[in-house]
């Protein structure tokens, strides 16, 4: 002490150090609200011991205090640097090509035994014998009662495909026309796996009874459209 007394600027020095390790043992966070903000203990029990004092949604929180005594600041959950574009993945395969859009006007009535309606599509399907298939089915009813169609894929004249689509077509106008209250479109679609390199075909084919009544024939078909798509 006697030394430091005789050399002022030694006192002086020293106080400077203590001072700005004081500062460090106060190191503020950056007051961010959207961050997590932390003090790790550095004492020696429990060394490493790490605070939470300040997050978003946590009642109390003050992302601008400092840890002081209680240790090291840290800070996370901030937005890191956006990383590089990953590698590009393997070409798929590539489809034929080949693709149908076909659409009718039958006007038909619909009968109690399902029956093929509209024009068939017919499609040459490639190596892969994968085929995607949209269709629709607009369908009316002339008469009071409210009529229930059940449409499906019909695929080569014999298989079906795809789920069945069982659609309430609302009362009629109790005439013979399109338009207005009576009529309903009704939506297909179905993925087919088809013996490859072959022409395939796929057609709508329907039935139709008065809700409540299925011993009553009803309903009619006003149009068709079958969308084939060979996808390879």
């Amino acid at each position: 002490m006697t030394t430091l007394l005789r050399r002022p600027w030694l006192l002086a020095l020293l106080v400077g150090l203590l001072a700005a390790g004081a500062a460090g043992l106060v190191s503020a966070h950056n007051s961010d609200p959207t961050a997590i903000h932390a003090c790790v203990n550095q004492a020696a029990t429990p060394r490493g011991q790490v605070i939470i004092y300040s997050a978003p949604g946590l009642p109390g929180s003050d992302p601008s205090s400092t840890c002081g005594t209680r240790g090291t600041p840290v800070d996370w959950g901030q937005p890191g640097a956006a990383s590089g574009t990953g590698p590009t993945g393997p070409t798929g395969p590539r489809g034929t090509g080949n693709a149908v859009d076909i659409s009718g006007d039958p006007f038909q009535d619909l009968t109690l035994t399902p029956t093929p309606v509209g024009p068939a599509a017919g499609l040459a399907v490639g190596s892969g014998g994968h085929v995607q298939v949209t269709a629709w089915l607009l369908a009316y009813n002339t008469t009071a009662p409210p009529c229930q169609v059940l449409a499906e894929l019909l695929v080569d004249g014999s298989t079906v495909a795809g789920p069945a689509a069982l659609s309430t077509v609302p009362s009629g106008l109790g005439v013979a026309v399109q338009g207005g209250n009576g009529e309903l479109t009704i939506p297909l679609a179905a993925a087919l796996n088809l013996t490859p390199n072959a022409t395939h075909t796929v057609q709508i084919r329907a039935q139709g009874s008065q809700q409540g009544n299925i011993g009553a024939a009803c309903g009619a078909v006003g149009r068709t459209r079958i969308v084939l798509v060979d996808l390879g």
